[in-house]
């Protein structure tokens, strides 16, 4: 089984298994394991989908297998000379459309919000030295650097934390900033209770500390919900 699988529940392993399981040198990272991981999971990135104008995404919402049956009940009804009828369903189509168009939208604006919250650097130990990286490079197996104020790059396993407290509202609706631990934590804990887990796109909002990046870009709680987001398609009323 992969290292990275969704599987692992990294909270209850304790620091030194996780480290252990994906083998990382006192030294961090190798030039091969960091190659090996990036051609395995790709770039620290959640790549959302391209971008439609306006009105591509206005017309698509008018061309779907539902809104086509909707047309044809239109036209039937104007043969058979019940034009109410006809108006009905045309304002059916029209609202409905409509709404899918907002949805999309919305959708849309928020996956590029999200998008925007992994920072451009972060700080990581390899060749035995702390560096900073293009958030791009991070790869699972590395080790980074927490400081109050950051954003958080990568999901990750906490392996030092200093009066560590993060702001996860983003994820889990939490009002309060979390106080961070390096305790082993029990497998059938919620994301909202790992204690012990850092997570993209959250706030340090305060102390410092250290943890082991166990998954990156999509595999990622934040990329996840991208993902979702990027997805989206409205549902057909029966």
């Amino acid at each position: 089984m992969s290292p990275t699988s969704k599987a692992i529940a990294w909270h209850a392993l304790s620091a030194s298994q996780a480290t252990g399981l994906l083998g990382i040198p006192s030294s961090g990272l190798t030039k091969e394991q960091i190659l090996t991981a990036r051609a395995r999971d790709g770039l620290n990135v959640c790549e959302v989908r391209r971008t439609w104008h306006w009105a591509q995404r206005l017309v698509a919402q008018f061309l779907t297998p539902f809104t086509l049956v909707l047309c044809v009940a239109v036209l039937v009804s104007a043969v058979a000379g019940d034009t109410f009828e006809g108006w009905i369903i045309l304002a059916v189509i029209l609202i409905n459309g409509l709404i899918g168009f907002v949805q999309e939208a919305r959708a849309q604006t928020t996956t590029q919000t999200l998008h925007r919250l992994i920072p451009a650097q972060v700080t990581t130990f390899r060749d035995a030295r702390w560096k900073k990286i293009a958030t791009a490079e991070l790869v699972v197996g590395d080790r980074i650097r927490l400081e109050e104020g950051m954003r958080v790059s990568a999901d990750a396993r906490i392996l030092e934390a200093s009066d560590l407290l993060t702001d996860e509202s983003l994820l889990t609706g939490e009002p309060e900033p979390v106080r961070k631990t390096t305790e082993k934590l029990k497998e059938d804990y919620p994301l909202a209770e790992q204690s012990n887990m850092v997570f993209a796109g959250t706030v340090v909002a305060s102390g410092a500390g250290e943890a082991l990046v166990v998954a990156t870009g999509c595999a990622s709680k934040l990329g996840e919900i991208t993902t979702a987001l990027a997805t989206i398609s409205r549902e057909e009323s029966p």
